[in-house]
């Protein structure tokens, strides 16, 4: 999955009013940099 990816996934978790930001620290914890 490419940061472009990660990115989308997060703005639909955001709008869906997911925790997008939980999100996105779960993918830096796994060694995914942005």
């Amino acid at each position: 999955m490419d940061n472009k990816e990660v990115i989308d996934q997060a703005v639909k978790l955001y709008f869906q009013g997911g925790n997008w930001q939980r999100y996105l620290k779960e993918q830096v914890k796994e060694g995914k940099r942005f």
